[in-house]
């Protein structure tokens, strides 16, 4: 099956959420619907990294203060990108700062989003993951 079928579920962009769903995660949740996204949530990297092996997903959102299990949000990034190389990795945060942003990409990151979330933000970063995605399969056949 194309890769790309998988990532865009009948409901729009597969996206996990790396987040509790109260709080961001129903912001997240309000945002997803309004921009018709398949969305589903994992509390901790654990389960994503499970959800991960069942499924696939174009867009991946890692909150950087959940890294139960991990030894912070890099390592929480590269198992990630590891373990879905066809995703986007983006980072939520709190934090606005460039060196984030620039740490994110060396670990094969995507983009970094921060909360509390701007919808129109939100959707833009995803939307211009997808379209990423696209163009890379478009240029690897």
């Amino acid at each position: 099956m194309n890769w790309l079928k998988m990532l865009r579920h009948s409901d729009g962009i597969r996206v996990l959420a790396v987040m509790g769903k109260d709080g961001d995660g129903q912001a997240l949740h309000d945002i997803a619907e309004r921009a018709k996204w398949h969305l589903e949530f994992a509390p901790n990297y654990e389960s994503a990294l499970k959800q991960i092996e069942r499924e696939e997903f174009a867009v991946i959102l890692c909150d950087r203060d959940r890294t139960t299990g991990c030894q912070g949000w890099g390592d929480a990034v590269q198992k990630m990108v590891a373990a879905s190389p066809h995703s986007c990795v983006i980072l939520t945060s709190s934090v606005k700062d460039d060196h984030l942003w620039q740490e994110l990409i060396e670990l094969g990151g995507y983009d970094v989003l921060t909360k509390p979330f701007q919808a129109e933000r939100v959707i833009r970063s995803v939307e211009f993951a997808w379209s990423h995605l696209r163009t890379k399969r478009v240029r690897e056949l």
